[in-house]
C-alpha cells in the first residue's frame, strides 16, 4: 500500500471526519459523479446539505543528501483538498483532518515509520456558472510526510 492509499485510509478512519464527509476520500481526480458520490454521504446527510468530499495528491517529492551520499529519508508532499456547501461545515471538516494528520507518527498503510506535519493551509472557492450562493468552499492543506526509503 502507498502513502496515499495509507493517507486515505488513515481519514477513513477517522470518525471525526467520516462523520462529516461519510466514504467520501478519493485520490485526486477520483470524485465519482453525482448519485454515486451521493451514496458515500454520511447517514444523516440530505440532498439539500450539498455534497462534501476530500481528496488527495502527491504534490512533489524531494531527495535529500548530504557530503556522505544519499540520505536514507524520503520527502513527500501531499495536497489534501476538502470541499463543502457552507463556511461551518467547511471549518469542521479542516478541524477533523487537522486533527488526524498533524504530527502524525506511525505507519500509512503499509508504509511504517512515518511522520505527518502540516506545511500550508490556504482557503479555496468554487462559483458555479449559477452563481456564488451554490458555490463550494474548500481548503487546500499541504502536509509533509517523510519516511525511511525502504519502507516505500
Amino acid at each position: 500500500m502507498s502513502v496515499r492509499a495509507g493517507l486515505i485510509q488513515k481519514l477513513l478512519a477517522t470518525t471525526a471526519v467520516t462523520d462529516l464527509v461519510g466514504q467520501a476520500v478519493f485520490p485526486f481526480g477520483g470524485v465519482p459523479p453525482g448519485e454515486e458520490l451521493h451514496s458515500l454521504m454520511p447517514a444523516y446527510w440530505a440532498p439539500q446539505d450539498g455534497v462534501r468530499y476530500v481528496t488527495v495528491q502527491r504534490i512533489g517529492d524531494r531527495g535529500e543528501h548530504h557530503h556522505g551520499g544519499r540520505v536514507d529519508q524520503a520527502f513527500t508532499a501531499w495536497q489534501i483538498n476538502a470541499w463543502a456547501p457552507h463556511p461551518s461545515v467547511q471549518d469542521a471538516i479542516d478541524t477533523a483532518i487537522r486533527d488526524t494528520l498533524d504530527a502524525f507518527e506511525g505507519s500509512l498503510g503499509a508504509v511504517a515509520g512515518c511522520v505527518v506535519h502540516k506545511s500550508s493551509e490556504l482557503d479555496i472557492f468554487a462559483a458555479p456558472e449559477g452563481g456564488a450562493e451554490d458555490a463550494d468552499h474548500g481548503t487546500a492543506f499541504t502536509f509533509a510526510v517523510t519516511f525511511p526509503r525502504a519502507a516505500a
